[in-house]
């Protein structure tokens, strides 16, 4: 029988996994984003380093559970924790919603991105207020100045926040788009 993950020496320190969020060089922000990061860069939260960019896509657009998944690999037990694991988590939550979408005949929500901005989930997040992606084990466990904070609404340490799963299939799980309400971005929180 194998042991219980609380049976286990966790693989990571407190400091050792933090968000990966801020600013994109490469590509530009997308226009369903603007009104959310613009409120946090004209924020006192805003407390990154002056020489950082931002002008380029915000992320991440939402929080998920990222730490202590236990996956099979092999037929072997594993503890793995970061975006690998809360991205298809996340996915997972996508997938089950459309399949309830469709055998309520409902289209499948698709390209999710301006949904997640749009006025129709606004209040459907569990915002976090607390904390910063100022520590990460690249930096051998410590504090470097270079980082961001969290803020009331978007930030770009857990972006819109967690979604609160029942509020999201009260909405999610109705045909909530009328042409009034279309998927266009209407800023989010």
């Amino acid at each position: 029988m194998a042991a219980s993950l609380t049976d286990r020496k966790l693989p990571w320190a407190q400091w050792d996994i933090t968000s990966g969020g801020g600013f994109s060089l490469t590509f530009p922000r997308p226009s369903w984003q603007y009104r959310v990061v613009k409120k946090y860069l004209n924020s006192n939260y805003n407390v990154a380093p002056g020489d950082t960019e931002t002008w380029g896509r915000a992320y991440p657009d939402v929080s998920f559970m990222g730490y202590h998944y236990e996956i099979f690999l092999n037929g072997d037990s594993r503890v793995v924790s970061g975006t690998s694991a809360s991205a298809p988590a996340f996915a997972s939550l996508i997938s089950l919603i459309n399949g309830l979408r469709m055998k309520r005949e409902l289209p499948k929500l698709g390209f999710l991105n301006p949904l997640l901005y749009n006025k129709v989930l606004a209040h459907a997040y569990n915002d976090i207020l607390t904390g910063n992606n100022t520590c990460c084990s690249g930096y051998r466990g410590m504090c470097c100045p270079h980082g961001w904070y969290t803020a009331p609404g978007w930030d770009p340490v857990t972006g819109l926040g967690t979604p609160n799963i029942g509020k999201w299939l009260d909405i999610l799980l109705t045909d909530f788009t009328s042409p009034e309400e279309s998927l266009q971005s209407h800023g989010g929180k």
